[in-house]
């Protein structure tokens, strides 16, 4: 897994969690489901990774859709992690507040730091 901050959009619109290609080197399994895109096509999904990621301090795992995305932004957080974690969103704010978290999480996720051992 890659280290440091990472950009992902939060989008209400969207069933799944999704994550770029190289963000994490978390091994990349196979995927039970086929998502679409917003145009309604098939995503080119690669697999999925579980991802184990830190807001505000507090750690989440996540299973996020391994695709090509046309933004800037490292990755999606869907609906499927915002159901989970009950999540609440200050539309005003642009601000995301998990339920378990006192502090706003403001558009940055932090993926742990990974030691990687030579081959």
């Amino acid at each position: 897994m890659l280290s440091g901050q990472k950009s992902f959009i939060v989008d209400t619109g969207s069933d799944v969690s999704l994550i770029k290609p190289g963000v994490s080197n978390n091994k990349i399994e196979v995927a039970s489901i086929v998502p679409f895109g917003m145009t309604g096509d098939e995503l080119e999904v690669k697999g999925v990774q579980r991802i184990e990621f830190y807001c505000n301090n507090q750690k989440y795992w996540h299973q996020f859709y391994v695709c090509s995305l046309l933004t800037d932004a490292d990755g999606i957080i869907g609906m499927d992690f915002l159901s989970r974690v009950n999540a609440k969103l200050d539309l005003k704010n642009h601000k995301l507040l998990p339920p378990r978290l006192k502090q706003i999480v403001v558009g940055r996720i932090e993926l742990p730091k990974r030691r990687v051992s030579p081959d």
